[in-house]
């Protein structure tokens, strides 16, 4: 589609989901206010400085607490996550009508065209800076976090809906999954000296897409609903309406409580890498690429095709090759960070979120009204809380001190 401004919808005008959800109301800054709200974060009564908080315990194995004492040279984190996914498994338009059912469709034909270039570098420098009692990063220039509004924005997973909890009890996993497969399933993993090993994941990813990588030509309807939900939802219940966007936050939140406390030289960090390195491009100058020409967006006429705001990165440039020395520059680059220097309102004011580029996904706005609730974000056996009222300022909205 040929770029041009986008005018999105008036989110007072959405009518409210029926969830079972308590909002958490906040007033506007008022005139008389402005002035106290510039006040930089980082010299109001109440913010915590440095890195040490609650539990010299829990701070003895943090990145940021072993940075800060010398106590050994720690090196970037490993990403661990799917960079050639559309080559390994193949979207087809067949898929869309039960996709649009689950509310997939804007998700999953954007991560088809495939990811851009991560920055490990930039992204470990951050990871040193965040706390699991605050959920969120301890800069200089006050807290930040990735909040409901940003996975909306950036990948636009549907939030409302029921908590993705299922079970994944492996009692006769082989006979269940046998019956969702029509009888394909994974063999047992043999050693050399013919022993059965246990393995943690039953179906891998590689076993996945060697079997379920393209639905044939000439298959029929039942084969088709089978090949989609093996491809992109892993054999969820496709019948019920998920919290993907609430379930990938707090999934993406468990990875960095675990990250910062990964100390050695294989230590990585998963989940969905894509969300926080937008994010971080998007708020931060430290480690942002180059824009280079973007790739032709075909939505085949679909609105919910239209792109969310990762087209805003969907080519970049690539991150140093020297990632020690990179990472070592961007930790003392986050170090002396001014609060003048993040961008707070990324996304344009509330009542006309936008981009003057492209047509903005009616998704990636649609449940604003979602964004700064109080509630525990749920994904199988993780649950962790949403803690947006540390982080009203990003909201445009005004941060109370101290925000507990």
């Amino acid at each position: 589609m040929s770029p041009s401004s986008n005018s999105s919808p008036n989110c007072s005008d959405l009518k409210k989901p029926s969830v079972d959800l308590v909002l958490h109301h906040i007033p506007r800054m008022s005139e008389s206010e402005s002035e106290e709200a510039r006040i930089p974060p980082h010299v109001q009564p109440g913010f915590v400085k440095g890195m040490s908080l609650r539990e010299p315990a829990y701070d003895k194995v943090h990145r940021g607490y072993i940075l800060a004492e010398g106590i050994k040279p720690l090196v970037p984190l490993r990403l661990r996550y799917h960079g050639h996914f559309q080559e390994m498994m193949l979207y087809d338009d067949r898929y869309m009508v039960h996709i649009r059912a689950l509310g997939l469709l804007p998700f999953i034909h954007m991560v088809n065209r495939g990811s851009p270039h991560m920055n490990h570098a930039a992204i470990t420098a951050l990871v040193d800076r965040w706390r699991s009692e605050t959920q969120n990063f301890h800069l200089c220039s006050g807290e930040m976090t990735v909040t409901l509004q940003d996975m909306s924005m950036i990948l636009a997973l549907p939030i409302q809906g029921d908590p993705l909890c299922i079970n994944i009890a492996s009692d006769n996993w082989r006979e269940r999954m046998c019956a969702l497969t029509s009888g394909k399933c994974p063999g047992d993993t043999i050693n050399s000296n013919r022993e059965k090993l246990r393995v943690t994941a039953r179906a891998t990813f590689k076993w996945i897409t060697q079997n379920f990588s393209t639905c044939p030509e000439n298959a029929s309807a039942d084969e088709i609903r089978l090949y989609m939900p093996v491809l992109y939802v892993a054999l969820t219940v496709m019948d019920k309406k998920w919290s993907w966007g609430s379930a990938a936050l707090a999934f993406l939140y468990r990875q960095l409580d675990k990250a910062c406390r990964r100390t050695r030289a294989e230590a990585y960090i998963g989940g969905p890498l894509l969300l926080l390195s937008v994010w971080i491009w998007e708020r931060f100058p430290i480690g942002r690429p180059k824009h280079m020409p973007s790739k032709p967006y075909s939505d085949g006429g679909e609105r919910l095709k239209w792109p969310t705001w990762t087209y805003n990165w969907d080519v970049v440039s690539k991150p140093p090759t020297d990632l020690q020395n990179a990472y070592l520059r961007y930790t003392n680059e986050f170090d002396n960070l001014l609060p003048e220097q993040v961008v707070w309102g990324v996304y344009g004011p509330r009542d006309n979120f936008g981009c003057e580029k492209f047509h903005l996904n009616p998704q990636c706005d649609m449940e604003c009204n979602l964004w700064s609730m109080e509630c525990p974000m749920i994904c199988m056996w993780v649950v962790e809380h949403y803690m947006q009222q540390r982080v009203m300022r990003k909201f445009g909205l005004y941060q109370a001190t101290s925000p507990d």
